[in-house]
């Protein structure tokens, strides 16, 4: 069952790059948590928590460990990747642990071979004397609601206004933001991926697009689950009519 305690993290979060390197966690309880995540879909994943001697940090300052992710060659296991994976974020940062998801560090082949799924990206966490958490909202860089989805089309109620927000303060690559929602009407929502350019899927922009989805789509299921409502995800009958987005799904909320 989704963790809806951590819907108040999802507007505090901050990406962490400066770790303490001498201190310890309970990685076993990291374990569990990761255990004990919901997973977006059936696509096969798999997580190993790793050191950074099993990737090329040359451009990126190490931290005391990562969890790295590893899914099937597919939009629905990348998807799956960052659902799941952002609920650790959140939990993080909900327990004064820096995180920051990391795209820049490559995996070395000892990485590689640990799963015989394909390696995705790897989520940084570890104990910090940074400041961790944002004050407010206005810290935040993003796009305005009416850049994220059909809001202008739609009745403006706070209920909408509340969970649109918690998808518009979500963290993705270079913060992009590559998502889409179409209010059909207050109790069905169209969920999108940005198409990747040529240029995108040349520097790998385009898994990093599809695991920013999974990120996106895990806070929007939180803002839904903080109102008290459920929900359910059809990714079935797409419509797929949007010119520079894909549709991941259709969220029904009951």
């Amino acid at each position: 069952m989704l963790n809806e305690n951590l819907y108040d993290s999802i507007f505090h979060r901050k990406s962490i790059r400066n770790y303490d390197m001498n201190s310890d966690l309970n990685i076993e309880k990291v374990k569990e948590i990761l255990d004990n995540t919901e997973r977006l879909n059936k696509t096969p994943v798999e997580f190993k928590i790793i050191t950074s001697n099993y990737l090329n940090t040359i451009y990126m300052k190490p931290a005391p460990y990562y969890i790295a992710a590893f899914s099937e060659n597919s939009n629905s296991g990348l998807n799956n990747i960052g659902f799941i994976l952002e609920q650790l974020d959140l939990y993080f940062s909900k327990n004064n642990i820096g995180a920051c998801w990391e795209g820049i560090p490559r995996a070395k082949n000892k990485l590689k071979n640990l799963s015989e799924l394909k390696y995705g990206i790897v989520l940084a966490f570890g104990k910090t004397k940074e400041k961790i958490h944002r004050k407010d909202k206005t810290e935040f860089i993003r796009k305005p609601l009416d850049e994220i989805s059909n809001f202008n089309h739609i009745k403006d109620n706070d209920i909408t206004i509340r969970i649109l927000e918690s998808l518009q303060y979500a963290p993705s690559a270079s913060n992009t933001q590559p998502w889409y929602v179409y209010f059909n009407n207050n109790n069905s929502i169209d969920y999108y991926c940005k198409k990747p350019s040529f240029i995108d899927k040349k520097i790998g922009m385009g898994n990093f697009n599809q695991i920013d989805a999974g990120i996106g789509l895990l806070c929007l299921c939180l803002g839904i689950k903080n109102e008290n409502k459920e929900y359910t995800i059809n990714f079935d009958d797409l419509k797929n009519n949007l010119d520079d987005y894909s549709q991941i799904c259709t969220i029904n909320i009951e």
